[in-house]
């Protein structure tokens, strides 16, 4: 059976917290994600400037292995504001990994987001599923789960929801259970020119169940299939590339030494009997200039910088008297004129010089 392909989950920005930052008490044993929850437009306009309406939700993921508390608790103990939805994933049969992070790293500004989407299927009489995508982009941590409906028997004034076509919880959250996720701890990296760099990419749920690995990379409108990988069997369409297969379900990118060329978005699809799910780390090159400083033909001095990327530099002048000491005109505003700068130019390399 192929693996069912489920749409990329892109994210918009929402924010994370800490139980103790938005409740006014701390339970433990849960994790906390004030979320977006995409609608109308369906899966794939999620992250898209339209066709979609969103709703603040609030996501919780929670273990009884993490606390004995092991509930959501009563809703009135929480800040939730009107039309808000919750949703309550079960994940003790699924490890979450980095737990310790995504619970200790308080309300960083713009460091955090948090995106579920419903997944549209044929098959209506399917209960519902999600995605959820969740980044912690200070730390480099990425996750994309698929959510699936968690079926709680009727009665001690359980409410059917119609939208979701399930019962809710006492606490009148969508009950749910995390089916299996992919996750990397290199979301971002930025390397030099010619450095090694490795992109991890893992999962968990699949267990022992036959499934596909692949490798794309995503950059200026066009893409690429780099690498797959399946079990006895690896394809490398790229030169310079090889997949690290380590702990069960990790599978690294590594490249050789980077070029301008290898910029882009590397886009990790893993996809087995339960569906596929996708994750991305962005890698950006950022090379400094080399800096010479000479005559010109009319006796000007002139400033090089080449060899540097991307195409975006500053520069400016100071003059320091004679007998002046190293580091004294330190503070001396740049010179105004006359300065002319050139027209900046790209070598065969991908690098600019001005």
């Amino acid at each position: 059976m192929s693996p069912r392909a489920m749409p990329l989950l892109l994210l918009t920005l929402g924010s994370l917290h800490y139980i103790r930052e938005i409740f006014a008490e701390d339970l433990g044993g849960e994790i906390f994600f004030e979320c977006w929850y995409i609608e109308d437009g369906g899966p794939l306009s999620l992250g898209l400037a339209a066709g979609f309406s969103r709703v603040k939700s609030l996501l919780v993921l929670r273990d009884p292995a993490w606390s004995e508390e092991g509930s959501l608790g009563d809703k009135d103990s929480y800040r939730i504001e009107d039309e808000m939805i919750i949703f309550e994933a079960d994940t003790s049969d699924i490890p979450i990994p980095y737990a310790g992070s995504w619970r200790d790293s308080g309300c960083e500004e713009g460091g955090s987001r948090c995106e579920i989407g419903e997944v549209r299927s044929k098959d209506e009489i399917s209960s519902p599923e999600f995605l959820a995508a969740l980044s912690l982009s200070h730390l480099g941590i990425g996750m994309t789960l698929l959510l699936k409906s968690r079926k709680i028997p009727a009665g001690n004034g359980n409410v059917f929801s119609p939208k979701f076509q399930v019962f809710l919880t006492e606490s009148g959250a969508v009950p749910l259970k995390v089916e299996f996720l992919i996750h990397t701890r290199t979301s971002e990296i930025r390397s030099r020119l010619g450095k090694r760099v490795t992109l991890h990419c893992g999962q968990a749920g699949l267990g022992d169940e036959h499934y596909l690995v692949e490798w794309r990379i995503q950059h200026q409108g066009s893409g690429r299939r780099i690498l797959t990988w399946e079990p006895g069997q690896e394809s490398s369409e790229t030169e310079g590339v090889s997949l690290e297969v380590g702990e069960p379900g990790e599978f690294s990118l590594r490249l050789g030494a980077v070029s301008v060329r290898d910029e882009g978005s590397y886009i990790c699809s893993i996809g087995g009997e339960r569906g596929q799910l996708q994750q991305i780390s962005h890698l950006l090159i950022e090379e400094p200039p080399t800096v010479r400083i000479f005559r010109g033909e009319r006796r000007e001095w002139i400033c090089e910088a080449s060899g540097f990327y991307p195409p975006s530099l500053d520069i400016s002048w100071t003059f320091s008297p004679p007998g002046e000491g190293e580091g004294e005109g330190e503070d001396r505003p740049p010179l105004a004129s006359p300065v002319v700068l050139s027209g900046m130019f790209r070598g065969p390399s991908g690098t600019f010089t001005l």
